[in-house]
């Protein structure tokens, strides 16, 4: 038998994703969202230009993937929603590779986490029959939330 993990997250109207015209808009005290999320993340928008291979804003302009890039990186350190679904889809990850770690044999181990991406039905289906004491702790700490 396959346990389905399924996870509510409300919201009323808050955006998914920051629209180009949202991050560029001066607030009442003319700073753009954009220009705001620069300067509290330094860092993280370098390393960002440095990903996408662009020296600047400007360079991002034209292209729709890397406006979409800009979107997304605006968006995971400024809209809350977004945040959540990313971090449960890393969660949905992580409990995944617990699981492989859980049952892997010492050859599987060897060749990494590469059996569970090409047999994952299978492992999905071991992973949910035998009693298993680490998973049922992840599942139970799931269904606090």
């Amino acid at each position: 038998m396959f346990q389905m993990k399924n996870v509510l997250t409300p919201y009323y109207t808050e955006e998914v994703l920051f629209s180009l015209p949202e991050l560029e808009v001066p607030n009442e005290d003319g700073v753009s969202i954009l220009f705001y999320l620069q300067k509290i993340f330094p860092d993280e928008w370098n390393n960002f230009l440095e990903r996408v291979k662009c020296l600047n804003e400007e360079e991002l302009r034209g292209s729709d993937e890397l406006e979409e890039q800009l979107r997304l990186w605006a968006s995971y350190r400024g809209q809350t929603l977004t945040r959540t679904v990313r971090g449960m889809m890393y969660y949905r990850k992580a409990l995944e590779l617990q699981a492989f770690l859980d049952m892997a044999k010492d050859d599987d181990l060897m060749e990494g986490y590469k059996p569970i991406e090409l047999n994952g039905d299978q492992m999905k289906g071991e992973r949910s029959l035998g009693p298993n004491a680490k998973n049922d702790q992840a599942i139970s700490v799931l269904k606090i939330y």
